[in-house]
């Protein structure tokens, strides 16, 4: 009795070492929150608010996984991971804030971000654990395993405790809000009580696990030994499709513009898998047939991995680096090694006897497996700072390519450098617009100006309107009048500049993508590459002038009151999606424009008027 005494004291000191740890955490949340909430342009200051939110939720999450273990070791391996990660945040945050630009632009840094320190700390965490227990970071591996998946569930059932939390509270709103009480849902929608309440909860969930250890490593080794019958279908599939191969040529291979992210896709997917079967290798319950398809699925692998990196180098090699690239060939590196080292495990067994298959395959696979970790730890902290920065070597080789002549300066996508390239991209954009000395300067400079004005990725990039339609009369000049030898009043291209100038018409035809912005740079500013239309389509013996904006139409006609200023106002749109534009063009060239008469009139019930459309 007297062993068992400070072992269950143990037990309930490590829960409220927990919750403590959880209730802080909740509290430096919210203390982040409240600051962040006063903030006008919160966005400016992610190089700071980042590696807050880094600490104050990896450092005491940390804590609350390694509450068995010697607190003083483990706070100060985890206290230099998190710093470490702190800085990772604050490198992100400062290259990646752009001033101008939505924040959605540099949403996906962030999200990013945030799974890969996820992966990050979820692998620190590991060794970490194994360092505090045994005084070395990875000599036991069947250690290494367990303490991976017994984190995984400590977090997926506090996930779900806090989640069956939230809702009971919830419910316990609903119906206090049906008796005409609101207390208690003005108690759970106030922010001093979200943020400590869901840590607490989310702690409290962490502890069950240690209450219900056995029952949850039961469950665990259930749902891995389910997944493992999934091996051979990855392992059939793997066959089939290098078999298929061949036959079908490497041509239809990347004509698909997505094959690579099938394939590592596929190949990470048969990584999990094989971990799920062999586990911790002590005890592998499946036939021998099972292993057998797997390890011949396995030996494809480096195939799916060469073909992994031909098809990037022949991206490279085009089209030249950019931040995705990067990420991808990161990726590519550390399937690459899953690839080859469980390749040769594969092949070692099948050189073995029937009865040490098992045994050689997971002694094999184990330093594999620890290697790889501290590979994606690693590089995953590199690609998050100066060093593998995948938004600097990206602006560096498009640069590149831009002053070695590799790509024309007029179809160079300096959109790129502005909303995938980060500070290193806008500095990039800057210098092109001061350089007046280089011989593509006039090219560049009007393109550079328009992309620089740009507020998300596709939008379409334009020209200073004073610089090229500064008048009425030059924008009327923009247009050609259909039917030929037709005349359109003054007054309507004076109307038409009013709604121009403020903004009130988006003219597609004058700001077709960098159209305009090359067409300046090429010294053509009164290209004709607007049309109008005037017909009578009301059949009211008066001509409505109709704008053919590329995928609509505007019909306008002239008020004899003269309301508006010009007398001229919209009316109606046409849609003009489902047309082809050169044929389009050339039937009004020849003059084919008539007005049809609907086959449906419409139906009118009341005041109300139904459009009746054929099927």
């Amino acid at each position: 009795m007297t062993d068992l005494v400070p072992q269950s004291e143990s037990k309930v000191n490590e829960k409220w070492f927990i919750v403590g740890m959880a209730f802080l955490q909740g509290i430096a949340l919210l203390l982040i929150w409240l600051w962040v909430d006063q903030l006008a342009n919160a966005r400016q200051y992610f190089n700071v608010i980042l590696p807050l939110y880094v600490l104050a939720i990896s450092f005491p999450l940390s804590m609350m996984l390694l509450a068995s273990q010697p607190r003083k070791l483990a706070f100060s391996l985890v206290g230099i991971f998190s710093v470490i990660a702190a800085f990772c945040a604050m490198y992100i945050g400062d290259v990646s804030y752009m001033h101008g630009l939505a924040s959605y632009n540099s949403d996906g840094f962030i999200w990013q971000f945030g799974f890969c320190m996820l992966v990050a700390w979820f692998i620190a965490v590991t060794f970490i654990e194994h360092y505090c227990q045994y005084q070395h970071w990875f000599n036991r591996y069947a250690s290494l395993y367990d303490f991976s998946w017994r984190n995984a569930v400590k977090l997926i059932t506090a996930g779900i405790f806090t989640g069956l939390f939230w809702a009971a509270l919830l419910m316990l709103a609903g119906l206090f809000k049906v008796l005409g009480i609101t207390l208690f849902q003005k108690i759970i929608e106030d922010v001093y009580f979200i943020y400590p309440a869901t840590a607490v909860a989310f702690g409290l969930g962490i502890s069950l696990y240690s209450a219900k250890q056995e029952a949850l490593s039961e469950f665990k080794r259930a749902i891995l030994h389910v997944l493992g019958w999934l091996l051979p279908l990855v392992s059939l599939i793997l066959l089939a499709f290098i078999i298929t191969l061949p036959f079908k040529g490497l041509g239809a291979l990347w004509g698909t513009g997505y094959a690579t992210s099938l394939m590592l896709g596929l190949l990470a997917l048969m990584v999990f898998l094989l971990n799920t079967a062999y586990q911790d290798g002590k005890s592998i319950q499946y036939p021998t047939w099972l292993l057998k398809l797997a390890n011949v699925g396995v030996m494809t692998m480096p195939i799916y991995a060469l073909l992994c990196i031909y098809a990037l180098y022949l991206r490279i090699a085009q089209y030249g680096w950019t931040d995705d690239r990067v990420w991808a060939a990161s990726l590519t590196f550390i399937i690459t090694i899953y690839s080859l080292g469980y390749a040769y495990a594969a092949f070692q067994s099948f050189k073995s006897d029937a009865s040490k298959t098992n045994a050689n395959w997971m002694q094999a696979i184990r330093p594999i497996n620890v290697m790889t970790a501290i590979f994606l730890l690693v590089t995953i902290g590199l690609l998050y700072s100066p060093i593998l920065s995948p938004m600097r070597i990206g602006v560096q080789s498009q640069m590149a390519r831009l002053n070695n002549g590799k790509v024309a300066a007029d179809v160079f996508d300096y959109s790129y450098l502005r909303f995938s390239g980060g500070k290193y991209g806008d500095t990039a954009l800057r210098k092109l617009l001061a350089d007046t000395a280089s011989p593509q300067a006039s090219t560049i400079k009007p393109l550079v100006e328009a992309t620089l004005k740009m507020d998300y990725r596709y939008a379409t990039a334009t020209v200073n309107a004073a610089n090229t339609i500064a008048t009425q009369e030059a924008l009327q000049a923009r247009f050609t009048v259909y039917p030929k030898g037709a005349q359109v009043d003054k007054s309507f291209f004076e109307a038409l500049f009013l709604e121009y100038k403020t903004n009130k018409i988006y003219l597609r035809c004058l700001h077709n993508d960098m159209a305009t912005a090359m067409n300046d740079a090429k010294s053509q500013p009164n290209s004709k590459n607007c049309q109008v239309l005037a017909i009578d389509l009301n059949q009211d013996k008066l001509a409505e002038v109709v704008v053919l904006n590329q995928n609509d139409g505007i019909v306008y006609s002239k008020e004899a009151a003269g309301w508006l200023k010009t007398g001229w106002h919209k009316v109606a749109t046409i849609n003009l999606e489902c047309c082809d534009e050169v044929a389009k063009t050339a039937a009004l060239e020849v003059g084919k424009i008539s007005t049809v008469t609907p086959a449906w009139q419409d139906l009118k019930i009341g005041d109300k008027t139904y459009q009746v459309k054929k099927l």
